[in-house]
């Protein structure tokens, strides 16, 4: 589901590595959290790929509380992702 933001909504910053065909998502070492700006659109995650993941510091799958979303209108491979729940 595509939605735009209203408010300010806490993220980090991914960056995304390996085969292009495959969805991986790592967290960034410097300065990951950030805030999303209002009018941000934002995709879920889920739905561009079931096999999305995010990658955390320690090489380790990071599950979502609730549902992954991530920003539609950055430059590849940086987005922001947010947590949904």
């Amino acid at each position: 589901m595509k939605m735009t933001l209203r408010s300010p909504r806490a993220g980090v910053v991914v960056e995304r590595f390996g085969d292009k065909r495959k969805y991986l998502y790592k967290i960034v070492e410097n300065n990951p959290l950030c805030l999303i700006k209002p009018c941000t659109t934002l995709l879920s995650l889920a739905e561009i790929s079931a096999d999305a993941k995010i990658i955390g510091p320690d090489g380790q799958p990071v599950p979502a509380t609730g549902e992954y979303y991530i920003t539609a209108e950055t430059m590849d491979p940086y987005h922001i992702v947010t947590d949904w729940f």
